[in-house]
């Protein structure tokens, strides 16, 4: 029997569970702000105080929004499909951790360059990057059994 050097497939579903909670956050936050008109209003009131808002000004908040909602979605659903390929095809080498590691906290530093204290979607996000950092640090990278494959 050949052994593959693979992400095991619990330790695949728990990053997937983990990742897929952050995509998940910030689909609602992104829903959130993009169907409620008075936070459109109290933004349009805050950034351009002497015009009334139009039609092209809702166009700019809601392209400003999901651009924002795209990079939040972007570190995740990278680190996902990593972990998918390292699970079933490709091998499962200590740079795959190193550049997870990386990318967790660059998602951890977009969260937190928000600074939108007012916000549980703050909060949540910081916590599941933390999760994610711990996780693959801990869990996924310094543990000696990364001989996985089909189970």
């Amino acid at each position: 029997m050949s052994e593959k050097n693979h992400l095991p497939l619990k330790k695949f579903y728990i990053l997937l569970f983990i990742t897929s909670i952050l995509v998940l956050v910030a689909s609602i936050e992104a829903l959130i702000l993009v169907k409620d008109g008075d936070l459109f209003l109290q933004w349009a009131h805050d950034n351009f105080p002497d015009t009334t808002p139009d039609s092209i000004l809702f166009t700019q908040y809601v392209s400003s929004n999901l651009s924002i909602y795209f990079l939040k979605v972007l570190i995740p659903a990278s680190i996902a499909t990593v972990a998918f390929i390292t699970a079933t095809k490709a091998r499962f080498t200590p740079i795959v951790v190193y550049i997870w590691i990386v990318l967790s906290f660059g998602g951890l530093a977009f969260t937190t360059a928000d600074m939108n204290f007012q916000s549980i979607f703050f909060y949540i996000n910081g916590l599941f990057y933390t999760g994610l950092i711990l996780y693959i640090y801990f869990i996924v990278g310094l543990s000696r059994d990364n001989i996985g494959g089909e189970d």
